[in-house]
């Protein structure tokens, strides 16, 4: 189930002086998992990821034995104690991938709220437990045990993972963390002391007012520990009269780290004639909205609108832009203040097609200084910097939103397509790789993956990858497109040519796949095809540097110079320091009897591809042109 570590048996000295007897000592007998931590040695292959799946720990599921230390033997106890407090495991899942998908890149689901009767120590040793980072787990077993003893006994623990509730506890509830004690001793080597009932907490009104108050002033950077906070609020004083303001400020910190499903639960908790239910509604309607799913909140929405108000301005505002009326929600959100505002208006810019991309950013970036850092906000962010072509700074808003909800495969998928665009291609798969495991039916990622394993050279991967798209979502054009161009790289003109036919079928307006045709045709003797696929290419796009380019070459070869001249100079207008250009131009020109500007345009071409697979011949060639120029220029010169 997880390793354990190995060490010496406690001499007779010691055991005397522990009064242990030869009874109280356990022997591990299967070492099937283990490994020694004193000396590193294993008992299994180095690499080989190894373990019951819902019970390994990431370092486990990762195949990092390297990394393997007490800290996985108490990873291990922790799924073990979540489980006898829950009665369901931190990590399920029906396959085995799905397990070790969700030890990777989920949290499990808080005690907090499967076990209220819990005490909030309890809560917090087991999170400790779980921490995907080893170096902040609880230490060892040695330290699980005493941790557990000082909860029996009512102290407070010493892990300190964030903060759960603080609760009072049953017998029921010791005598079941007594077992869990006795579960763990054999790590420690040392008999467990006998229980003794817990202090009732303080609780009260003022101890929920001063939770709340931190709560207020940690939202802006841990959102998630503001939520729990609120969360013992709540718990400390149920019947306060801020308790409907606190809700709704606990679904918005729970919103803000895509912990949907208990926003929406928090927000379902305001009742309609509370003063706070015009925001709940409201705050119901936009996170539905975020998920593409506005019509759940529909009921929600019109009573946010009906109560008036700000709230029920925005409802309105939010309604028009689930319909896709844009001018509608432009009007209706036009005057509107606060952060709720400002992220409708972003998104209004971001979904309009006639909208701006700069404005929506200045929006969102508004938004985000309201003080919830929304991973909604952020991931829109990272999308509109990737549209405008920041890469860059896409790479960074998307950082932001996967610190604030680790592992949200749908924030991996555009960072792996981020870092493809910035030749981070492994990084790239990394991130399609994790997406993956946690939604294997993700739209598009493999794709992303195929490119990146293409530009990395590994056609293989890259060929099954698009292959499994197509099989998935075979009307996905690109996917057809992508695996022609992979094809034509091989030499496989064919089999690209009958790709890039479905591509254009399944999409007639796509210059990408006619200049690839273009290609495949040309490499298939189909001369008079590539051009006309060349050309419509630049009817749907005039100014497509690459079918300028490609065309300008092609009628280069079929003898059209003056032609091929007018489009390679359009080419290089639009990209003036695209090596290729300037290659096609250097082959011209010298087919026109230009041989200087041939000369000029080929050292162009080395200077910014040096490295480019066919550098040298272009060398070479270069080199037979410099000799003509100079028996033309005669001796001495």
């Amino acid at each position: 189930m997880y390793t354990a570590a190995v060490g010496r048996a406690p001499d007779d000295a010691a055991t005397r002086r522990r009064g242990d007897t030869a009874s109280a000592s356990a022997f591990l007998t299967d070492f099937g998992l283990a490994k020694s931590v004193s000396t590193g040695s294993r008992f299994t292959r180095t690499g080989v990821t190894l373990g019951t799946p819902a019970y390994m720990s990431p370092e486990q599921a990762r195949g990092d034995l390297g990394d393997i230390a007490p800290a996985t033997d108490v990873w291990g106890l922790g799924c073990v104690l979540y489980e006898m407090l829950a009665g369901r495991r931190a990590f399920g899942g029906d396959t085995p991938a799905e397990a070790v998908g969700q030890v990777l890149l989920r949290e499990p689901e808080t005690l907090a709220r499967l076990r209220r009767d819990a005490p909030g120590d309890l809560h917090r040793l087991v999170a400790a437990c779980l921490q995907k980072v080893p170096a902040r787990r609880t230490r060892d077993g040695a330290a699980l045990r005493d941790d557990l003893a000082r909860t029996l006994a009512g102290e407070p623990i010493r892990s300190r993972p964030p903060r759960g509730p603080g609760l009072a506890w049953g017998v029921a509830l010791a005598g079941l963390a007594a077992a869990a004690v006795a579960s763990v001793w054999a790590l420690a080597g040392a008999s467990p002391p006998a229980p003794t009932p817990p202090a009732a907490p303080a609780g009260g009104a003022a101890e929920a007012e001063a939770l709340a108050s931190r709560a207020r002033s940690l939202r802006a950077l841990d959102p998630g520990q503001a939520a729990r906070l609120l969360e013992r609020a709540l718990s400390a004083d149920p019947g306060s009269p801020a308790r409907h303001a606190w809700q709704v400020e606990r679904g918005l910190c729970l919103w803000a780290i895509r912990r949907g499903e208990e926003a929406r639960e928090a927000w379902g908790l305001v009742p309609l004639d509370a003063a706070e239910s015009a925001a709940a509604r409201l705050y119901l309607g936009m996170e539905a909205f975020s998920r593409r799913r506005a019509g759940e909140a529909r009921d929600d929405i019109e009573a946010a609108a009906a109560r008036g108000g700000p709230y029920g301005r925005l409802a309105r505002g939010t309604d028009a832009l689930a319909r896709r009326s844009f001018a509608e929600a432009r009007e209706l959100l036009r005057a509107e203040s606060g952060w709720e505002a400002a992220f409708l208006r972003g998104t209004l810019e971001a979904h309009d097609p006639d909208g701006d991309l700069g404005a929506a950013l200045r929006e969102l970036d508004q938004a985000l200084s309201g003080g919830l850092p929304l991973v909604d906000i952020h991931a829109a962010r990272g999308a509109i910097r990737g549209q405008l072509g920041d890469y860059r700074g896409a790479v960074e808003d998307l950082d932001a939103a996967l610190r604030l909800a680790p592992g949200d495969p749908a924030v991996l998928y555009n960072r792996a397509n981020a870092r493809h665009r910035l030749g981070d291609h492994r990084g790239a798969i990394q991130d399609a790789d994790a997406a993956l495991l946690a939604r294997p039916d993700l739209d598009t990622v493999r794709f992303i993956r195929a490119m990146a394993r293409g530009a990395l050279g590994d056609i293989a991967g890259a060929e099954a990858d698009y292959g499994e798209e197509i099989r998935v979502n075979p009307r996905h054009a690109n996917s057809w497109n992508q695996r022609g161009l992979l094809r034509l790289g091989q030499g496989r003109s064919a089999e690209a040519l009958a790709d890039l036919d479905q591509a254009l079928k399944l999409n007639p307006e796509f210059p990408e796949a006619y200049t690839n045709r273009a290609w495949a045709r040309r490499e298939l003797g189909d001369m008079d095809g590539a051009l006309a696929d060349q050309d419509a290419a630049l009817r749907i796009q005039p100014d497509h540097p690459d079918a300028l380019n490609n065309r300008g070459n092609l009628r280069r070869e079929m003898g059209d110079l003056e032609g091929a001249l007018e489009d390679l100079e359009a080419a290089l207008r639009l990209r003036p320091d695209d090596p290729g250009v300037h290659a096609n131009l250097g082959l011209l020109h010298n087919a026109r009897g230009d041989l200087r500007a041939a000369a000029a345009e080929l050292r162009e071409f080395l200077r910014l591809a040096p490295g480019h697979p066919h550098a040298e011949n272009f060398r070479g060639f270069l080199g037979k042109i410099e000799a003509r120029l100079r028996e033309e220029a005669g001796p001495g010169r």
